[in-house]
């Protein structure tokens, strides 16, 4: 049998330097310099195993949901709804879920052909995360990866696993952020409408749409409703956390007492449960709550949110408390996934939490999901202002947290062995007219590695410094991307020529939604490998408006656009919903 040393981060990748290794594969990304990637640990689920991740995930969100709503009016001395919970503490608990479950399957994903080492790191210094979004940077971070890992190895998946050496943590490289507010001219005017805002009662509030802001205010004048913006937000949670409470570890214990598992799996997301409950739900939770009470109107008919309602802890007190009232909660859907993946998390969330959540196109059998329109600013399709082919280069933040409807278990390298070769080829085909639009992802490290691949192309390859997305649409001939990416359900809602990388294969979209897929794959918009892509840029390129508005092609693509980013107008759909109720 065979000695491997595991490397789970950074540090270890050195300590192990003349040594057999096993990597995982996040640190690719982050030090590829260091790594031969015939070392690297790769995963390949099958179909039928990642519906069972994903059953098991929904299956113990509820099941928690159910023992925590009880348990913590108890330990909060308060008297909450269920949904009230479900809507303070759903956004985290799904993801908590997720991300657990992520690092589990990478384990057990270990050959026990091997016999495997590892370094073992512990540390007596918990970090609490304060509220969502600090617990979101935190399960990010490299050390807690190694917690983690750590406790998996040792504690559950511990067979042909043995400890090398062990290392304390002592100094969290975490730290809780503040989050910078919007742009001032922009506060300034939003503080001018709250001003003169009614805060007792109000028919509609808006928390974000996409939509952008002129037609967020024309959907209050079209409900009778005098405009008011959720500016503060970020001012409110630096603010509220000036003041935080101490751990209270008493209270931790006592979270999940008497809650039952059947299993390792189960006993490991218990186990680790306190270390990651964010304190705005248990030690600050009464003074956050009341504090938000006078944040935003008293009282209000409707609440319209698409991405914030996720984030802030400091507004779902606020709505849950709104809906306890009879407020309605009304969510629109923020990203491409919905609809078409297995599952998402944000879907998922928004699903049980709604009284309605419109949709950009299609309808499931879930009782709070509605058609309605594609919620992006509309692009300004101007064909005399079309001149680079776009490649927006997919990528996910390289630790991932989130398990992605890929039986490719770390899509990053498959990205990036699609999209590097793909560059090349165009790039020698029309350089001039090619550029590249690297990923927008929290970590800079996916970026600069891009960003070096592409360098040693060409450097002359023109990268794409728009911030908005619009903007380098609208100066696009044809678009490519991944059939992932929000950018590919902007660019069809656009008319524009768009190519996406798309495998039947690995890339798993839901029952309902693979006729769809097909009829795009068969008419040449979708591609699984580079030459077949290259073949059709070639013999098209030049006149690709006409190959693209050809009858039988642009039918299916209007197909697409009618299910997944359905063209409409929004302001007035959602006005015609809130003044008919």
């Amino acid at each position: 049998m065979k000695k491997k040393f595991l490397s789970i981060n950074y540090n270890d990748i050195k300590k192990f330097k003349k040594k057999r290794k096993l990597i995982l594969q996040h640190n690719y990304f982050l030090n590829n310099k260091q790594i031969n990637f015939e070392e690297v640990h790769d995963i390949f689920l099958k179909k039928r195993e990642l519906k069972k991740y994903y059953n098991e995930i929904k299956k113990n969100y509820f099941k928690y949901l159910n023992f925590l709503h009880k348990r913590l009016n108890n330990l909060n001395n308060t008297n909450k709804s269920k949904r009230y919970w479900n809507i303070l503490i759903g956004p985290w608990l799904i993801d908590y879920l997720q991300s657990m479950t992520r690092k589990w399957i990478e384990i057990k994903k270990i050959s026990n052909r091997n016999e495997i080492y590892y370094n073992f790191y512990f540390t007596d210094k918990t970090y609490i995360p304060e509220d969502y979004l600090d617990y979101d940077e935190l399960i990010r971070n490299e050390q807690i990866f190694s917690l983690i890992y750590s406790d998996i190895l040792k504690n559950y998946l511990n067979q042909k696993k043995k400890v090398y050496k062990s290392f304390s943590i002592n100094n969290y490289s975490h730290k809780f952020s503040k989050i910078e507010n919007i742009p001032s001219i922009r506060k300034i005017l939003f503080n001018f409408f709250n001003f003169f805002k009614n805060k007792k009662k109000s028919n509609i509030v808006i928390i974000n749409t996409y939509m952008g802001h002129f037609s967020e205010i024309l959907l209050y004048i079209k409900t009778k409703t005098f405009p008011f913006f959720f500016t503060n937000l970020n001012e409110v949670r630096n603010l509220c956390y000036r003041n935080s409470n101490s751990n209270d570890f008493i209270k931790r214990k006592n979270l999940l007492k008497n809650y039952k598992t059947k299993n390792k799996f189960e006993l490991f997301l218990k186990k680790n449960f306190e270390n990651f409950f964010p304190k705005s739900y248990l030690e600050n939770f009464n003074r956050f709550d009341e504090l938000s009470k006078d944040l935003f109107s008293q009282k209000t008919n409707f609440i319209i949110s698409a991405v914030d309602h996720f984030s802030y802890d400091n507004l779902k007190y606020w709505i849950g408390n709104q809906t306890m009232k009879g407020s309605k909660l009304l969510t629109i859907q923020h990203g491409a996934n919905p609809g078409y993946s297995l599952f998402t998390q944000n879907e998922f969330n928004d699903k049980v939490i709604s009284n309605t959540n419109f949709t950009w196109g299609w309808k499931d059998k879930f009782k709070s999901t509605k058609k309605s329109f594609f919620s992006f600013k509309e692009v300004k399709n101007k064909k005399n202002k079309r001149k680079y082919l776009l490649i927006v280069i997919p990528g996910n933040i390289a630790l991932q947290k989130n398990i992605k409807s890929n039986l490719y278990f770390y899509d990053n390298l498959i990205f990036y062995n699609i999209f590097i070769p793909l560059i090349k080829k165009i790039h020698k085909i029309c350089p001039k007219e090619l550029m590249v639009r690297l990923p927008k992802v929290r970590q800079k490290n996916v970026n600069e590695y891009y960003r070096h691949e592409i360098k040693k192309i060409s450097p002359n390859i023109k990268i794409d410094s728009n911030e908005k997305f619009t903007k380098s649409l609208e100066i696009s001939k044809a678009m490519i991307t991944s059939w992932d990416q929000t950018v590919f359900l902007q660019s069809l809602n656009a008319d524009i020529p768009t190519f996406a990388y798309w495998d039947k294969k690995t890339s798993i979209v839901n029952n309902e939604s693979f006729g769809f897929f097909s009829d795009l794959k068969k008419k040449s918009i979708l591609f699984d490998n580079t030459n077949e892509f290259i073949n059709t840029f070639q013999n098209n390129y030049h006149n690709i408006d006409s190959w693209w508005t050809e009858r039988n092609r642009h039918k299916i693509i209007q197909n697409f656009v009618k299910q997944y980013c359905r063209k409409g107008n929004l302001v007035n759909f959602l006005a015609d919903f809130c003044n008919k109720k």
